[in-house]
């Protein structure tokens, strides 16, 4: 995996890895949707905004993928060309993306399952200071 190193975080860990509140995740992961009957309906998968964003060195992306699906996390530059593609654990509920080699600027992240991009989020890199 050139440019990002990356590491899966439980739940617990969103305010260490991130160093922002655990209920600004949460309230990403949850859906105000509401169905027929006045149930709340969740999709089987969700792809949350990374945090921080911009970011320096690392940020945290929290998932949601269904159990059983082939599930990777694409990167982007801004052309549209991939620059890397991670497989995502199910059973995880983020990831860290540590930038080692990227340069400063605007970059995509998409949730593909089973080959079908289903999500696509965007994320800046901000210089070194």
């Amino acid at each position: 995996m050139k440019g990002f190193e990356t590491r899966y975080t439980a739940r617990s860990h969103y305010e260490i890895a991130a160093g922002v509140p655990l209920r600004r995740a949460e309230e990403q992961w949850s859906s105000n949707k509401r169905g027929p009957q006045g149930k709340k309906e969740e999709k089987p998968h969700w792809l949350g905004d990374n945090i921080p964003n911009p970011f320096e060195g690392t940020t945290l992306i929290p998932y949601r993928v269904p159990a059983g699906a082939e599930a990777r996390l694409i990167i982007s530059n801004s052309e549209g060309k991939v620059i890397q593609s991670i497989t995502l654990d199910p059973k995880a509920e983020s990831i860290v993306l540590k930038n080692e080699k990227r340069i400063p600027g605007v970059y995509y992240y998409s949730l593909k399952l089973n080959g079908q991009i289903v999500e696509s989020k965007k994320m800046i890199i901000t210089g070194r200071k």
